[in-house]
């Protein structure tokens, strides 16, 4: 007696393969626009995060090297940058260290009411934590608006969101 061995086909068809590769262009197609409006209010969240741990590091530095740091913010160009002092304290001239970061497309630093800023700020950190008090405002394509503020007695750095009445926590 001879063995029938019946071969098991099974898989896709043309047609079923269409079928799930016209569901997801359909779907991909609808997720598109709010995937823009989604990169633009990250952009904006990202930077003010990157500039606040740039304020955090320069605080950092001027601790531990026992010297004045700080941060200086390029508004008419939308960019900052580090800078260590060239004494322990009372620095009159200052060397740029780690380059010059730019704010992503679309982010902007701007003033207290949203409007383009122009101008430089500087944020000195000095040896004892403590730091010139101060807040820098940034402003997305989206419209977030964040606000970094730095204390004065303690260097701590806070972020705050504009709600549409006032800033609150992130």
């Amino acid at each position: 007696m001879r063995k029938m061995i019946i071969l098991n086909k099974r898989g896709i068809s043309s047609i079923e393969l269409a079928v799930v590769l016209a569901l997801i262009a359909i779907m991909a197609t609808m997720t598109i626009p709010y995937l823009g409006s989604w990169l633009k209010h990250y952009r904006v969240v990202g930077a003010s995060r990157e500039v606040t741990s740039t304020f955090q590091e320069a605080r950092l530095k001027a601790i531990s090297d026992n010297r004045e740091w700080r941060v200086v913010l390029d508004q008419d160009n939308d960019t900052y940058w580090l800078e260590r002092g060239n004494a322990d304290s009372g620095s009159t001239s200052w060397t740029a260290q780690g380059g010059t970061k730019s704010l992503p497309k679309g982010v902007i630093f701007t003033d207290a009411s949203g409007n383009n800023a122009t101008g430089q700020i500087n944020i000195q950190f000095n040896p004892s934590g403590t730091a010139n008090s101060s807040s820098v405002y940034l402003k997305g394509e989206s419209g977030d608006r964040y606000k970094i503020t730095v204390l004065s007695t303690t260097g701590r750095v806070w972020i705050r969101v504009w709600n549409g009445t006032g800033w609150e926590a992130t």
